[in-house]
């Protein structure tokens, strides 16, 4: 030990050297040290602010403010503010879509009531589906009535035109009064007793007076319709089960009360359309002219059946009908795709242009509907098919008609050109209140979950 510290005495030059290297080593591990946790932090600070930064501008998607439009996109902050912003408009945006869908349904439901009260979903009473049939019938009878402003059902004042017989009489009778009038002093008037002067004017008379009653008949009436249910051309879709003896099932009676529904909305379009029950309007101002056919199609569209589009396909490659001229096309899957009332609805357009089919929240509808109609007006009678009752017209075949011709069958169309129209018509029943009426067989066929009301 004396030796070192001699040495060091010795040699005072050498030990600061030795001390000054050993200092920088340690300098430089303790730097490295500092370096590395200063890089560590500054690597963690800038995460940090690229969180901070992600926070202040964070894409967010907002429902659109106009249906069927692309989400609106957003660049917000994330922070109380923002939080409590996305909070208050998804709380409004389901206050208002709670408050049109019940507005939906409210409209959806309107005048439209069960044809006997406590029939639906089931009844003890045997008696019931028996005064459901008598009902069902008087219905329908009502709705070609006279019109009646507080009715439950709507009103047509409707009436058919006079058959071949019925002008044949009117002729008859017109030229008997008018050969009276003009051969006062006869016992017995007869057309061989007029000279060619006065065979003329009793022409051109006879024209006049028997256009003057058809005149007559026609302004009496809104629309022209066979009203007595046993003639071919009654325009309703009358189910058998309305004309049979025995006890209807239920199912038969739900299909014959959504029929009814169906066509008393049709009813009610063309009643809004041709201004029903108002001064000074008739068949000969009226848009709709003649009813002639209202044809149901079978089925709930994407679940047992492929509406009428379907149809349509079918006759065009020349498919032989059933079930009373009516074809239905049923889905292979039944109700297994009915889905979820809060899912998304997708859209399948096989069955229809507007991509619509069955499912949790609603029923899809389809009918035939065949009219003549003032071809300038035809807008206006689709606008309150869809103010009835959501009702969308799917597919048009028209053709033109002769007035002249119409008007030696009896039918006084006005100056108005009209058109036959074939449509396809589509409704919607909101499973919101129909599921209370529904029978638990037709729940189960639709894909009802049973516990749900």
């Amino acid at each position: 030990m004396k030796y070192v510290l001699a040495w060091i005495k010795n040699n005072p030059i050498s030990v600061v050297a030795i001390f000054l290297v050993i200092a920088s080593l340690g300098m430089l591990v303790w730097m490295h040290t500092q370096g590395s946790s200063f890089v560590e932090q500054m690597a963690d600070r800038s995460d940090e602010i690229k969180k901070i930064d992600g926070l202040k501008r964070t894409r967010v998607e907002l429902p659109p403010a106009v249906p069927d439009a692309p989400p609106q996109t957003k660049i917000l902050a994330v922070n109380t503010a923002a939080i409590d912003y996305l909070k208050d408009t998804y709380g409004k945006l389901d206050q208002e879509y709670r408050g049109i869908f019940e507005v939906a349904v409210l409209h959806n439901e309107y005048a439209h009531f069960p044809m006997v009260d406590q029939l639906f979903p089931n009844s003890e009473s045997p008696a019931l589906p028996y005064n459901a049939r008598s009902a069902y019938r008087l219905a329908f009878e009502e709705m070609l009535g006279p019109y009646a402003e507080n009715s439950l059902y709507p009103r047509l004042q409707a009436a058919p035109a006079l058959d071949s017989d019925e002008l044949g009489l009117l002729r008859s009778r017109l030229q008997n009064e008018l050969l009276r009038e003009m051969l006062p002093l006869a016992e017995e008037v007869d057309l061989d007793m007029l000279s060619e002067q006065d065979f003329r004017r009793l022409k051109q008379n006879m024209r006049k007076r028997y256009l003057q009653e058809l005149i007559d008949q026609a302004e009496n009436i809104f629309v022209y319709a066979q009203t007595q249910s046993s003639k071919n051309d009654y325009p309703f879709d009358l189910g058998r089960w309305s004309k049979r003896g025995e006890r209807p099932s239920w199912s038969e009676m739900w299909e014959g009360q959504m029929d009814l529904w169906m066509q008393q909305d049709v009813a009610r379009a063309i009643m809004l359309t041709n201004r029903v029950g108002q001064r000074n309007e008739s068949v000969i101002s009226a848009p709709v002219k003649r009813l002639l056919k209202i044809q149901v199609v079978p089925g709930y569209v994407g679940i047992n059946s492929a509406g009428g589009i379907a149809m349509l396909g079918q006759q065009n490659r020349g498919s032989s009908s059933n079930n009373e001229g009516r074809m239905p096309a049923p889905f292979p899957d039944q109700a297994a795709n009915v889905g979820s009332a809060d899912a998304k609805l997708l859209e399948d357009f096989s069955g229809a242009p507007t991509g619509r089919r069955s499912n949790a929240l609603y029923d899809v509808r389809h009918l035939w509907l065949t009219i003549h109609i003032d071809s300038r007006r035809t807008a206006l009678f689709f606008e309150n098919l869809a103010k009835v009752n959501f009702m969308s017209v799917l597919h048009v075949d028209m053709k033109d008609l002769d007035e002249y011709e119409l008007l030696r069958e009896g039918y006084v169309y006005g100056a108005d050109d009209v058109v036959e129209m074939k449509l396809l018509v589509e409704s919607l029943w909101l499973r919101d209140w129909t599921a209370k009426y529904m029978p638990d067989e037709i729940k189960q066929n639709l894909g009802f979950v049973m516990n749900q009301k």
